[in-house]
């Protein structure tokens, strides 16, 4: 499981929450990657009015730093133009520099920072 994988053997969604999401009446899109039949990474998002919201991404750590991430994200902004939406907008944890970096690279700034949002870490 890449979530597994990526989150030290921890899964950030219930599936309660995951199949909740897959129901809401947005606009949605959750995309996944294969490589010989196994997934490597995928994303999720969902339009709210104008924004497009990156709800989960996650990439096997093997396959890390080889664009899966970016072209995930090229995706997604794909699906926030079909929807008019005009900003994206995701959450990322403080201690999750590399991701940061890829976030600033595609061009996403820092606006909050929201205390205590990843419960388990109090991040």
């Amino acid at each position: 499981d890449v979530e597994r994988e990526v989150y030290n053997g921890e899964l950030p969604w219930t599936k309660s929450a995951s199949r909740s999401e897959l129901k809401s009446p947005l606009p949605h899109l959750y995309l996944g990657i294969f490589d010989n039949g196994r997934m490597i990474g995928f994303v999720g998002s969902r339009a709210c009015g104008l924004d497009c919201h990156i709800t989960n991404i996650a990439v096997r750590p093997a396959y890390q730093r080889k664009r899966i991430g970016s072209l995930l994200i090229d995706e997604i902004e794909n699906f926030a133009i079909m929807n008019r939406c005009e900003t994206m907008s995701l959450e990322v944890r403080m201690s999750n520099q590399d991701a940061q970096r890829l976030y600033r690279k595609l061009g996403f700034q820092a606006t909050t920072i929201k205390k205590r949002y990843y419960t388990e870490t109090k991040e």
